[in-house]
C-alpha cells in the first residue's frame, strides 16, 4: 500500500512513498481527529483489514504516516470479501461494510478511534436472489443520527373487582 501528501490546491508535499508492509486491494481511507483510517480488504479475500495512521510532520519532506497494528474481521462460513467502504461518525468511530463475493450479503462493523472493535463483523442483509451493488469508491454508505421518541399508552381499568 502507497501513499502520497497532497497540498490544499492539489500540489504534491510528498510524493509516492510505501506503507510498511501493508498489502491488501480495494483500499479506503477516512479521516479520524488526528489520525487516518485505513481499510482494505486482504490479497487471499478472506478478511477485511484496518489500521490506524499516526500522522507526523510537516512541510514537504517531513510528513509521515506511521500505521498502528492491522486488525483483521473475518466473515462467518468463511465467505470471501468484495467490495469494501469506509466512513466515520461524529465520534470518530470507524464504520465499515462490505459485501460477500456472491452479492448476497452485506456486513458491517463499528470500530472506536482507538482500532477497539465496538461492534464485530455482523451480517445485516441477505437476499441470496439479490445483486448487490457497493460503491467502489468509498461512497456506498451514510450516516443517520435521529432520536426515539419512547411512550407508554394509558390504558385505564373500566372494570372494578367485586
Amino acid at each position: 500500500i502507497y501513499w502520497a501528501a497532497l497540498g490544499k490546491t492539489g500540489s504534491v508535499l510528498k510524493g509516492k512513498t510505501q506503507l510498511g508492509t501493508l498489502a491488501g486491494r480495494r483500499m479506503d481511507a477516512v479521516g479520524m481527529a488526528d489520525k487516518i483510517m485505513l481499510a482494505w480488504i486482504a490479497p487471499d479475500w478472506v478478511a477485511v483489514n484496518y489500521n490506524f495512521l499516526t500522522v507526523s510532520g510537516s512541510g514537504t519532506t517531513s510528513i509521515n504516516l506511521t500505521p498502528g497494528t492491522t486488525q483483521n474481521l473475518y466473515l462467518k462460513n468463511s465467505n470471501l470479501v468484495e467490495y469494501l467502504s469506509l466512513l466515520s461518525d461524529q465520534d470518530n468511530n470507524g464504520i465499515l461494510t462490505w459485501r460477500n463475493m456472491d452479492r448476497s450479503q452485506m456486513y458491517y462493523a463499528l470500530v472506536n478511534s482507538n482500532g477497539d472493535l465496538r461492534t464485530p463483523a455482523l451480517m445485516f442483509f441477505e437476499d441470496p436472489g439479490s445483486s448487490l451493488k457497493l460503491s467502489r469508491t468509498g461512497q456506498g454508505s451514510t450516516i443517520y443520527v435521529g432520536t426515539y421518541k419512547l411512550s407508554a399508552p394509558l390504558v385505564f381499568n373500566y372494570f372494578t373487582p367485586k
